[in-house]
């Protein structure tokens, strides 16, 4: 994907060596690898519900195939949180509001029992 100015391809560990991780490092990321990227694409794609088949082209994944869920797709913990308010408010609408009420009548130096 790269080449020299020779025109020769560069060697891939030469590449994340030299380029990216200064490149990373200057940026407050941690360290990674090429790989790494593609575990992205598969998580940033779930969390635009993309569909799977877009998803398992992209990744070059086989139709139905366990990797592209299974491998290349992480949870983000912000959505774990956002599921589990959203389950909450489900299960026990009332929670959330007396819980705003609470906050809200604190803030202005009432008590609520």
């Amino acid at each position: 994907m790269f080449a020299t100015k020779n025109g020769t391809p560069w060697d891939q560990n030469l590449v994340v060596k030299r380029k990216l991780h200064p490149l990373l490092e200057s940026l407050g990321i941690r360290r990674c690898g090429l790989h790494a990227f593609r575990h992205t694409n598969g998580s940033l794609m779930d969390r635009l519900n993309a569909p799977m088949k877009i998803r398992q082209e992209r990744l070059g994944h086989a139709p139905g195939s366990g990797l592209t869920l299974g491998i290349y797709t992480h949870a983000v913990e912000e959505d774990d949180r956002l599921v589990a308010e959203q389950l909450g408010e489900m299960l026990c609408p009332n929670v959330a509001r007396l819980a705003q009420e609470k906050t809200f009548a604190r803030s202005e130096g009432v008590v609520i029992q």
